[in-house]
């Protein structure tokens, strides 16, 4: 759904405040998952949601259309890593919509196919190490891993994951098509781990847009929210009250370096079925991303804000146009005065790229599991039975409590509908120049070091010739 009127979207519209410029609050860890309200003054009024279609027909049809089998009770032994951002699978009972819908999606995938979750959580570290015991035993530790995204290259090139692409009934969603290694594909990115209070935003402050002439939502629409339009609100907003364009939280630029580039639209990993992946020869593109950080990097920073809650307070009360976060924040400043909206993070081409991230889940298969058509099916149930709903969810419980306009809930829908991986995000474990052609490198560069290109151009062949050795024939 690209426009204002989502077609499920009932959620979320992040914010903004007063002011001038541009604010980060993202934690590298994620926000804590505090529902604790951002002290702002004056409680706005609740917006009252109009009634939306049915995205549970959605999500039934989907179910419907797999292939009707009874498992008779058979048992799904699922071991999740601790360090996995969000509750996905197996959230507590509560009264957030969305992990309402999660419980009922469950349900729905063991009813129909007679099949049993067995869940467990432990440390990351522990799930490999238990996981290589049982392997080198002959045995097995479990049937399915949720692990954050950036453990999949590891667990892989130990032999501890099975090649997806080989278990029947199993389908690859649009956004695992960066999991493809050669011709196999060793994690599930489906609707199942989507964990839309993880996934980042712009917040923006409503009221100033329009008194500088600018029309965000307009924008998205057009095709036209680039990192350019970005940076020229900012810089407009800084000249209207002489604050600087930027803050950012942590004091590191890193992580707002990474979500620029991730949101960019360019692809710096080419990785055709059946080839070992390489480093793009795109060097237009390159180029692109080294303007893109350049001018990250000329941006002025003004003083810190030592935590998120600070941070969004400079946001909702001293007068912030832009404000990227997660969605989670949404919760923290539902009572503030400020009327702000959200946006989906800007790119280079105008089209909606939202970077999962490095804790994001995935699940993944282990190799010595010989339950195939029990766990293909399964996958793919759990995917088919979370269409729509676990988003229409998402925005249900924001429009309820927190969001003031109809706008922003559709952008919610567009960021979640839009969810990317990154290839050196999912290998950079065993990718290690790699990582130092694109992560080191784009650090580097918006922190004021050598350009991006130059870099990237200086490890390529050494991080193609990794890419070789390690997912090559």
């Amino acid at each position: 759904m690209q426009g204002n009127f989502p077609k499920r979207a009932l959620l979320f519209c992040l914010a903004l405040s007063l002011c001038a410029c541009t604010l980060v609050v993202d934690d590298p860890n994620g926000p804590a998952q505090s529902t604790t309200p951002v002290a702002t003054g004056t409680t706005a009024p609740l917006y009252t949601p109009p009634e939306r279609p049915d995205a549970q027909a959605a999500a039934d049809a989907a179910l419907d259309a797999l292939p009707e089998m009874d498992f008779g009770g058979a048992t799904l032994l699922i071991a999740m890593a601790d360090e996995t951002a969000g509750s996905v699978l197996f959230p507590a009972a509560g009264e957030l919509e969305e992990d309402k819908a999660r419980l009922l999606r469950n349900a729905a995938v063991t009813e129909r196919y007679g099949v049993k979750f067995i869940p467990s959580s432990a440390p990351v570290d522990t799930i490999y190490q238990e996981t290589l015991a049982a392997s080198n035993a002959g045995l097995y530790y479990a049937d399915l891993l949720l692990l954050p995204a950036e453990q999949v290259g590891r667990f892989a090139t130990a032999g501890l994951l099975r090649n997806l692409r080989n278990l029947p009934f199993w389908s690859n969603s649009p956004a695992g098509e960066t999991a493809l290694v050669n011709d196999a594909v060793y994690a599930d990115l489906g609707e199942a781990v989507k964990n839309h209070s993880s996934l980042p935003a712009v917040y923006f402050n409503r009221a100033m847009a329009e008194s500088l002439g600018f029309d965000f939502y307009a924008d998205v629409d057009a095709g036209a929210w680039t990192w350019e339009r970005y940076f020229a609100a900012a810089a407009a907003a800084a000249t209207l009250d002489g604050k600087a364009g930027h803050a950012l939280v942590p004091t590191d630029p890193a992580r707002y370096a990474d979500l620029c580039v991730a949101s960019s639209g360019v692809t710096m990993v080419a990785n055709p079925l059946g080839q070992a992946p390489t480093m793009t020869q795109d060097t237009a593109s390159i180029e692109l991303l080294d303007g893109l950080l350049r001018r990250l990097r000329e941006a002025a920073f003004p003083a810190r804000a030592e935590n998120p809650i600070a941070a969004l307070q400079a946001f909702t009360v001293d007068g912030i146009l832009l404000c990227t976060g997660d969605l989670a924040y949404i919760d923290w400043i539902y009572d503030a005065s400020t009327a702000w909206g959200i946006l989906p993070l800007p790119s280079i081409d105008g089209e909606t790229y939202t970077p999962a991230g490095a804790a994001a889940p995935t699940l993944c298969v282990t190799a010595n599991n010989n339950k195939f058509e029990l766990t293909g099916l399964t996958l793919t149930a759990l995917n088919a039975a979370s269409t729509d709903v676990i988003t229409e969810a998402f925005i249900t419980q924001r429009l309820r409590n927190s969001l003031r306009d109809w706008q922003s809930a559709g952008m919610i829908e567009r960021i979640a509908d839009n969810v990317c991986y990154d290839f050196v995000t999912l290998y950079g474990a065993v990718l290690s120049n790699a990582v130092a052609a694109t992560r080191t490198a784009q650090r580097n560069a918006a922190a004021g070091g050598a350009s991006f290109v130059s870099v990237f151009n200086t490890y390529r062949a050494a991080a193609n010739g990794d890419l070789a050795r390690v997912f090559g024939n």
